[in-house]
């Protein structure tokens, strides 16, 4: 996962990821709907990292899906990527327009990749 997760950094901070740009699939999309897509994850792995703080200070907060709207063309491009490239979906699945971890990445995984996108990615602070 966290081969992913770098990607997608190095896609956001260059706009460009050897990764992602030897997939036909995903070369078919535009830059800003392949960034997007990259910030948007990486965002909501880290906002989930600060929900799992906020509960150790008994702070009452929950885990949640990354809510997409199908209207919007990335959105729709993620729904793509996540059915279509093993990159993605060895690790995510969209049900109800909602993106999540699948059942089978274990809670430790998931804590990896929420840790790494908090420690790596700090450009927007999160209160």
């Amino acid at each position: 996962m966290i081969e992913l997760l770098s990607a997608l950094y190095e896609y956001v901070k260059s706009g460009r990821s050897p990764l992602l740009e030897k997939s036909e699939h995903i070369n078919k999309y535009e830059h800003g709907t392949i960034y997007t897509i990259s910030l948007s994850l990486i965002l909501w792995l880290r906002l989930e990292y600060k929900r799992t703080e906020w509960r150790k200070e008994k702070k009452y907060v929950t885990l949640k899906p990354m809510g997409l709207n199908m209207k919007y063309p990335w959105c729709q491009a993620l729904d793509d990527m996540v059915t279509s490239e093993e990159i993605f979906s060895q690790y995510f699945c969209i049900i109800d327009n909602k993106l999540d971890f699948k059942d089978s990445v274990s809670e430790e995984e998931r804590m990896t990749a929420r840790k790494w996108a908090y420690d790596n990615f700090n450009m927007v602070p999160i209160t």
